[in-house]
């Protein structure tokens, strides 16, 4: 089977990245998240992801995943992780990089920009992908309607445009108070509760405090690294984040600020851990580096894939292969666009 063949490897690269680290390592002081244990977290949090959405679009992969539902159940809920720990650094090096600037709205449209040059390039590779290998999923007003709303057909791509919102939220807390962390934390407090009032699905916010919460530990970044240092605040948070992970499986009901604490907690746990235990990682650098490009194309192509004729595992390796090459491509397309526009506005003033 694919499916178990791929988790295989990938748990045992994992291992081996744990035990070259802790061979190498001689468990000095360093800085919590520099900026390669960030790279190879977003390569990791991305393949969390991939195949959390490959188990929604492919349920039968409970019958046939080695350890069955328990497995699936794993696997599937490690798409909520993986946004949540997406959430953490994005709030993290956005903050680090908008304390550079007295210019935040201009920061915003930068970043703004970038998003959408990446969504318009993914969907017209989308677009091509649909009509040419999987013959017309859906019609051409489909597609225009999808466009304008700033999705993919069959889609929300509810965390693309939430992540331009958490842009805006930030450039604006900056505005208001330089350097204070908790404006955007009750810009996004008050995001969720009105998210959740207005009746959208769970997914749209309970990992929203993660941002917050990365703008956090950035601002705290020395201290924090300090603390973390010490053996029982490892442990501590351990214990915290594995309790917090086994309540997200176990309600059902979905409560505001419990879920928005438990992925916190979670994604503050596998951050500090993951920077102890890994940290670099040159693989997952690498495809960390590709994080953004594999999270549109795959969510443009997971539920055409999985929703055409052909048998399962061709479907995950259409999936797979298509997902590679067109993140390749959406990367190094929309980030010759976007510089080239940079050098153009700049060109111009």
């Amino acid at each position: 089977m694919v499916v178990n063949f791929i988790l295989s490897y990938y748990i045992l690269f994992v291992l081996c990245c744990i035990i070259r680290n802790r061979i190498a390592s001689d468990n000095d002081y360093h800085m919590l998240l520099s900026k390669e244990s960030t790279g190879a977290l977003k390569g990791a949090a991305i393949f969390a992801v991939v195949i959390s959405h490959i188990c929604q679009d492919a349920p039968e992969l409970k019958n046939l995943l080695i350890g069955g539902k328990y497995t699936y159940t794993i696997l599937f809920s490690g798409g909520g992780i993986g946004v949540a720990i997406f959430f953490l650094l994005s709030g993290y090096g956005c903050y680090i990089s908008i304390e550079k600037t007295q210019k935040e709205f201009i920061w915003f449209l930068k970043h703004a920009l970038k998003m959408l040059i990446y969504f318009a390039v993914t969907f017209a590779l989308v677009l091509l992908f649909s009509n040419y290998v999987l013959k017309g999923a859906f019609g051409q007003k489909e597609w225009i309607q999808s466009f304008v709303a700033l999705r993919f057909p069959g889609t929300t791509s509810w965390y693309f445009k939430i992540q331009i919102l958490f842009y805006l939220l930030l450039a604006l807390s900056e505005k208001a108070k330089k350097g204070q962390t908790y404006l955007i934390l009750i810009f996004i407090l008050v995001y969720s509760i009105i998210a959740d009032y207005c009746g959208l699905p769970d997914y749209w916010w309970k990992t929203s405090l993660c941002f917050a919460v990365g703008c956090c530990i950035a601002k705290y970044r020395d201290s924090l690294s300090r603390l973390i240092h010490k053996n029982v605040s490892k442990l501590f948070l351990i214990v915290i984040g594995c309790g917090a992970y086994i309540y997200t499986i176990v309600d059902l009901h979905y409560i505001l600020i419990p879920q928005l604490l438990s992925y916190a907690c979670i994604a503050v746990c596998i951050v500090v851990m993951w920077d102890y235990l890994i940290g670099k990682c040159e693989v997952l650098e690498r495809v960390g580096q590709f994080s953004l490009a594999i999270y549109l194309i795959h969510i443009g192509v997971v539920d055409l894939t999985f929703s055409s004729n052909f048998g399962l595992e061709t479907r995950i390796v259409i999936f797979i292969l298509t997902t590679i090459i067109g993140a390749v491509c959406v990367y190094w397309c929309s980030e010759y666009i976007y510089k080239f526009l940079l050098q153009k506005v700049k060109g111009g003033s």
